[in-house]
């Protein structure tokens, strides 16, 4: 996923928790690698939203389905 999102423009993988997290360069948004089968209230999730707030302030967090974004990136990153 990581080459994928560069060719995008991305900056990555950030380490966040044990999930990666990817950078728009020229947009405020980052993309969140994410668990397909974890709810919202996952403890890992979760605590990997709030690193990325406190690391990357300003930036809108959009999490990603890995397997969606290898197979058409541009569809799934809107």
């Amino acid at each position: 996923m990581a080459a994928t999102l560069r060719r995008l423009q991305f900056e990555g993988p950030f380490g966040v928790v044990s999930l990666h997290a990817y950078r728009a360069r020229r947009h405020k948004l980052l993309v969140l690698e994410r668990q397909q089968l974890w709810a919202d209230e996952h403890p890992l999730y979760l605590e990997a939203l709030r690193q990325t707030e406190e690391r990357f302030p300003g930036l809108r967090v959009k999490t990603v389905n890995p397997f969606p974004v290898l197979r058409r990136p541009a569809d799934a990153l809107v």
